[in-house]
């Protein structure tokens, strides 16, 4: 018995009750006549009462037998009425009975069935309610129906035109009640579910007015709004939570707690803007986190449940039976109304660039009210759009989705590219990759990707540090993850390899040789690089003792081992090249622990060799300094100058130590035995607080070197007068009123021998410069055409968010770019399963019940 049917006959237990105390007022006024025609309606009411519970619980029932036995009561007194002395105990009887019976009826008849109305208007929105629908199903205490109803277009003016009715458009194993045929005012279901928020408020289409938010909540005791659509990351628009279908309704089903608070936020904003406080809920009861159906169905979706149309097959199956690759495009309502012309444009150059791309299928599904935008708010850009859809269904390669079966193309489908749109989220609930469409990414891609490249500095190499084997120079491209190698006659340079995919694009730092083979140094990877130069392959030697997200800063030869100093990582790495053994030495590291109050600070700047075997490294965030004894393995922590001086590097001159500013600190001139010589005050020119000054100090012909990072000048020091002079042809060349991300004047400054080798990666020049006869040369190292298409999928750091770093969904989308244009898109390699599966777990840990249980947990709640 449902909770309707046992208040329709409680209610119907108290007008009998009234009727006999009108009975008895009649009596008194000797009303007879008027008694006996009350008490016999009485007794059609208490037959009429049995029978409805009868047809409802069935023959049997406690509760029809005392309803018998009061019509038998009813009939008795309508007989024995004139006899004076029973004529006034009869009405304290029947009520007697009465009372019976309705304790009967709470507790024999209890409500143990429900009555669920789902008013889904457009069956390709059906699965925002489905999977709460099949719980209700699979219950046998809920009866459960799915009506869907009718809508409107809306014409300019606002009123109602075409009307559209899409019952026999839903999955056959869902049975359709008729609109018509479902009275939803007598049956008052205990619950009813929509998805459509708007009643009168969307200018494109309207559902049936019967059928409003405002008018359904005095019709159920739950009226519930399940949004059509998800959100693809913590947010969601101020419109969307206010709607009819948030202020009429008595609960508000959202994906995720955050986009709760979301709801709860604007919704309280607009009780105050308004003074309608409370008059809608209580919004933190109003809205529940508990996932979205709209998940259950991408995430329980498979290939195989879906029988591919024979225009499908053909197009994504290769006759060796594999699947070709299958782009989702999705276009949306507000990209169209936001692009005007230039999004036509874009389509066209979209759909141009998949006709000729191979081995893959361009699924196109736009949004399934695309057309009535057009015809309502740009109908001066209708006729070419529906010309676009019309030349692309008639040349027949690829596939036009406008079926109101969402999840079948998100099944058969590999990518999304497209839009934003809720649909993106439905490929991170299933662990796919999503790229963002970019409108003004166009015909002119040669050029777009030059300027961009340009722009952006990624035109040329870029480098913190460099090595020398076999009288070649070699470097490692930070914006490629690459490296190279330069003639040091010519200063010609050439592309050699790239590394494996990473997160990062600079994952290697410099490198260093030991017979016949090359180690690079990971600064943000847990391997080892090892480049054979003779066979010319890679092999990578994994470590896994991480200590930290920044790891190594140079590698040092030592016999026949390479140790591998730290950038942020709280250790020495040491590899043995016969046994790959590593080991770690940490002992420096508790010391140092004690000089800072945040040891996360804490990072180390590259070292020099002052004997064969001892090394010496500078750490910033405190005013220490390392040495490193490599054969014995002992360590040692200096402290110099004052506690407030941090150093960006270390030199050695023969006698003494010269140690270079972080920030806006001295020169120092230092020596273990007497401490501080000297210090050298107001060498830092032109640089905020926070800035970096100088790259690391280097010795090299009698002078201390000091190149600038964002300091305005180049300076030598003479190590025995202590002059301090500027090197006015090595200064760099800075430009007033120029962005300060890109005012860092070398990357890189570094002595072999008596020669320095400087980079400018702002306008790729690098710098010869022998100390000795004081001639410098110069080369621009810029990218040539062929190793730039070698390249362009690692340009920049567009492509990939470190995994460990990612706090939102959408920080792992690709986004199409003018040095990642939609060919590239196309040939990319997404089956980076670490990559993807990582992006599902953070969508699951950001979203409830985001494993296909959503629907299950609604139905359960609201029950």
């Amino acid at each position: 018995m449902r909770k309707l049917h046992q208040k329709q006959i409680l209610d119907l237990l108290k007008t009998l009750d009234k009727a006999i105390d009108e009975i008895k007022r009649l009596l008194k006024n000797n009303q007879t006549p008027a008694a006996i025609n009350l008490l016999a309606d009485c007794q059609d009411g208490a037959v009429n009462i049995g029978e409805f519970i009868e047809e409802i619980q069935g023959e049997g029932t406690k509760t029809v037998g005392l309803l018998v036995e009061f019509s038998e009561m009813l009939y008795k007194a309508s007989t024995e009425i004139n006899d004076e002395s029973t004529r006034n105990k009869f009405a304290n009887q029947l009520q007697d009975k009465l009372r019976l019976i309705k304790n009967s009826v709470n507790n024999e008849l209890k409500p143990d069935k429900i009555e669920i109305a789902f008013f889904p208007y457009k069956a390709s929105m059906w699965d925002s309610l489905e999977s709460i629908y099949l719980a209700a199903k699979n219950d046998p205490a809920c009866d459960a129906y799915v009506v869907p109803i009718p809508y409107y277009d809306r014409l300019p003016g606002g009123a109602f035109g075409q009307m559209h009715y899409e019952g026999a458009e839903y999955p056959s194993n869902i049975p359709i009640t008729d609109w018509q045929a479902y009275n939803v005012e007598e049956r008052k279901p205990d619950i009813i579910f929509v998805h459509n928020p708007y009643d009168a408020n969307n200018y494109v289409t309207s559902v049936h007015p019967n059928f409003y938010c405002e008018r359904l909540k005095d019709l159920t005791d739950c009226l519930v709004y399940v949004p059509y659509f998800v959100c693809t990351g913590d947010e969601v628009s101020e419109h969307f939570c206010v709607l009819p279908g948030t202020l009429y309704t008595h609960k508000v089903i959202v994906q995720s707690e955050s986009i709760r608070q979301e709801y709860i936020k604007y919704f309280k904003e607009f009780e105050k803007k308004n003074n309608c406080r409370a008059v809608f809920g209580k919004p933190e009861d109003k809205f529940v986190a508990l996932g979205s159906p709209k998940f259950d169905k991408a995430i329980n979706s498979k290939p195989e449940d879906f029988a591919l149309p024979p225009e499908w097959q053909r197009l994504i199956i290769k006759p060796d039976g594999t699947k070709k690759k299958v782009f989702f495009y999705n276009t949306t309502i507000a990209a169209i109304l936001d692009g005007d012309e230039k999004y036509l444009q874009k389509i066209r150059h979209a759909l141009g660039v998949f006709r000729n791309a191979p081995d893959v299928v361009l699924l196109w599904r736009p949004h399934p009210l695309n057309e009535t935008t057009y015809q309502v708010m740009r109908p001066r850009l209708l006729d070419e759009y529906e010309r676009i859809i019309g030349e692309y269904k008639s040349e027949g390669w690829g596939i036009f989705d406008d079926s109101p079966d969402l999840h079948r193309a998100i099944a058969w489908s590999d990518v999304y590219y497209g839009d934003a749109s809720s649909v993106m989220a439905m490929f991170d609930a299933v662990g796919k990759p999503v790229v963002m469409q970019n409108v003004e990414v166009g015909e002119d891609v040669e050029t777009e990707r030059n300027k961009w490249l340009q722009e952006n500095f990624l035109d040329r190499v870029f480098f913190y540090r460099l090595f020398v084997v076999n009288d070649e120079i070699w470097f490692c491209d930070n914006h490629s993850n690459s490296f190279f190698k330069m003639n040091r006659e010519t200063l010609e340079h050439e592309y050699v390899e790239s590394f494996a995919y990473s997160l990062y694009n600079y994952s290697y730092l410099v490198g260093t040789f030991y017979k016949e083979r090359m180690y690079f140094v990971p600064r943000f990877t847990n391997k080892i690089a090892e480049y054979d130069i003779q066979k010319k392959t890679m092999a990578y030697i994994p470590y896994d003792n991480i200590k930290s997200d920044a790891n190594f800063q140079t590698a040092l030869n030592y016999g026949k081992y390479i140790y591998f100093t730290p950038y942020r990582y709280k250790a020495i790495m040491r590899l043995d090249t016969e046994s790959r053994q590593i080991d770690f030495f940490d002992d420096w590291f508790e010391p140092l622990k004690q000089l800072t109050t945040d040891e996360k600070q804490l990072s180390f700047i590259i070292p020099i060799k002052i004997t064969e075997n001892t090394i010496m490294f500078t750490v910033c965030g405190t005013n220490a300094v390392v040495e490193f004894n490599m054969e014995t393995l002992k360590s040692k922590v200096y402290e110099i100058g004052q506690k407030a001086y941090q150093y960006n590097g270390i030199c050695y001159d023969g006698i003494n130590y010269w140690l270079s500013p972080l920030y806006n600190g001295p020169v120092v001139k230092w020596n273990p035995d007497v401490g501080v010589i000297k210090e050298f005050a107001n060498v830092v020119e032109g640089c905020l607080p926070n800035d970096i000054s100088f790259r690391p100090i280097i010795f090299s012909e009698g002078y201390v070197w000091l190149f600038p990072h964002y300091s305005k000048r180049t300076l030598r020091i003479n190590i025995k007068t202590d002059e301090v002079l500027e090197v006015e042809e090595l200064n760099p060349n800075f430009i007033e009123g120029e962005s300060r991300v890109n005012s860092v004047a070398y990357t890189c400054s570094q002595s072999i021998g008596s020669v320095i080798y400087a980079y400018d990666g702002r306008d790729g020049t690098f710098i010869e410069y022998n100390c000795k006869t004081q001639k410098k040369r110069e080369k621009i190292l810029k990218y040539s055409p062929a190793v730039l298409e070698k390249i362009k999928p690692m340009l920049g750091s567009f492509l990939y968010r470190d995994i460990a770093k990612c706090q939102k969904v959408w920080e792992y989308y690709y986004y199409e770019h003018p040095s990642f244009v939609l060919s590239d898109c196309i040939n990319f390699n997404y089956e980076i399963n670490f990559y993807n599966s990582a992006k599902k777990q953070l969508f699951n840990a950001m979203n409830n019940n985001a494993d296909g249980t959503a629907g299950k947990m609604i139905f359960d709640f609201l029950k």
